[in-house]
């Protein structure tokens, strides 16, 4: 009547091919192989059916669906456990978080827990943003509790733990390190050494002890140098009740072994522990078995023997209140009895008295560093 033809009225549509319920059931699939994958199937599969993508996608879109095709997905590729961690210290746990997505995340944090019976929350840190494709490293340091069971721990580290991220999967964000750190207790350690070589040299073989038992997540001081350091530590009241103090000796002196076994000495010593090391000397105590380690050089402090202090008569076979003088009693021309004063057996001493100690001549740090972690682990 309006004198437009049929063709006017004309409306093009496309029956599709599957239902919604399948249409949605295929869009699943596909999203799902996209995430895995980083690109489109090549067809959607239904029974005996195979629609080609590009077909599959209009077909969606008629229902107002799509493939997401910008994905972001947060993974930890890498946690590494150190082998020592001691309680109320850092650790260093290396880790690396990927982005497998093709789209640059936000910003998010990485937790870290230690896995035992329980998961025990440690640290995190911020990754303000992540690019497509892109890793993000760290040596991350992280705490200690001090209220934790002495045990071997798993660490786990999880990235965006707070979901900060849309992600196409969110079932990949954690990983276990493969190995497991132990966790002790330890005393804190402060060292002293006597003047060996010169200040340079000295300072900085302290400072490597120092660093080296850091690296192994120790609390450990260098407190300084000097001839009677190993004794004015003691007098300070800042020094904790439970530390380890370490003393570096260049030369075994009969005196200050002699020394740590007065009244006066041990009455400061309290709950802390000693451990002494000596270091570029040829005199090994442990091979002075009944043998009269005597009075060093320049020791002028310990009391002559016979006097109140002195170093006692430990060799007296005429009971005359002296050390006997020098013998060769089978005339081999080695006098088994010397005229010096000093200190008779003086490991077995060090020992009655509940003391440690390490001769190393050479002075190699590492067999220094693993001695002194033991003792800080042990008679807790």
């Amino acid at each position: 009547m309006a004198g437009k033809g049929n063709s006017y009225y004309t409306t093009r549509f496309t029956v599709s091919q599957i239902t919604l319920a399948q249409m949605k059931d295929g869009l699943s699939r596909a999203q799902t192989f996209f995430n895995s994958n980083l690109r489109l199937p090549n067809y959607v599969s239904f029974v005996t059916k195979k629609i080609l993508i590009a077909e599959f996608q209009r077909i969606i879109a008629t229902q107002g669906l799509k493939i997401n095709t910008k994905i972001k997905d947060l993974t930890v590729t890498q946690v590494t456990a150190p082998t020592i961690g001691v309680k109320g210290n850092t650790i260093t746990v290396p880790n690396t978080v990927k982005n497998r997505g093709n789209t640059a995340t936000g910003g998010f944090y990485v937790k870290y827990y230690l896995i035992g019976d329980s998961s025990i929350y440690i640290g995190q840190r911020y990754i303000s943003s992540l690019a497509a494709g892109a890793s993000n490293s760290q040596n991350t340091k992280l705490s200690i509790p001090l209220n934790i069971t002495n045990s071997n721990y798993s660490i786990m580290a999880y990235a965006d733990k707070t979901k900060l991220i849309n992600e196409s999967n969110e079932s990949n964000n954690y990983k276990y390190s493969s190995t497991k750190i132990e966790i002790t207790n330890s005393r804190p350690i402060y060292l002293t050494s006597d003047n060996i070589i010169n200040t340079s040299i000295d300072m900085a073989r302290l400072n490597s002890i120092v660093s080296g038992l850091k690296a192994m997540g120790l609390y450990a001081m260098n407190y300084g140098l000097g001839p009677n350091s190993h004794y004015e530590i003691l007098t300070n009241i800042a020094i904790p009740e439970n530390a380890l103090i370490v003393n570096i000796y260049g030369g075994v002196c009969a005196g200050t072994i002699w020394e740590m076994t007065k009244s006066y000495y041990t009455n400061m010593v309290r709950n802390r522990s000693i451990f002494s090391i000596w270091i570029n000397t040829k005199t090994n105590i442990d091979n002075l078995n009944n043998t009269l380690l005597p009075r060093s050089n320049d020791d002028d402090f310990t009391p002559k023997y016979g006097t109140v202090g002195g170093f006692p008569n430990w060799i007296d076979s005429d009971q005359d209140g002296k050390v006997d003088p020098a013998k060769d009693t089978n005339n081999d021309g080695i006098y088994e009895i010397r005229a010096e004063d000093g200190v008779i057996n003086p490991a077995n001493l060090l020992k009655q008295y509940g003391y440690h100690y390490l001769y190393q001549q050479n002075g190699d740090i590492a067999t220094i560093v693993n001695s002194i972690y033991i003792q800080a682990i042990s008679n807790l």
